[in-house]
């Protein structure tokens, strides 16, 4: 295990049970010079994906453009870290730890840390 991620995991209190009740596999997040901005999100942040990720993204967007349909990509790479992030925001809020992890992943278990998914919004306003 990632030496990072047991640190993160001490600090947002996810522990075995945690781990072993959670069904996803574990996502290893790509060297940073395997990734690139494809984008803008919806934020008016970089949209980062992986770079054999990002021409599909554009190809994909190209496509529902012509049939006029927006996709505004809302997601992408995401790393341990932020998504450590997430969750600690949630928490901080008051939120309940198997709550949270009911609708975000634990840090290690995201696709997105892969750079190869994304989130996709039709609405930029929501």
């Amino acid at each position: 295990m990632d030496s990072d991620l047991k640190i993160y995991y001490d600090e947002l209190g996810i522990d075995n049970s945690c781990l072993a009740a959670n069904r996803l596999s574990i996502c290893k997040q790509p060297l940073l010079s395997d990734l690139e901005v494809a984008d803008i999100d919806i934020q008016g942040r970089p949209f980062v994906l992986a770079k054999n990720t990002a021409p599909a993204w554009s190809l994909l967007k190209a496509a529902a453009q012509a049939d006029n349909v927006e996709m505004n990509p809302a997601s992408g790479f995401r790393s341990y870290l932020y998504q450590k992030k997430l969750i600690a925001g949630q928490l901080a809020k008051g939120r309940a730890l198997a709550d949270i992890l009911a609708g975000t992943a634990i840090p290690g278990f995201s696709e997105h840390h892969t750079g190869c998914a994304i989130d996709i919004c039709a609405d930029p306003n929501i």
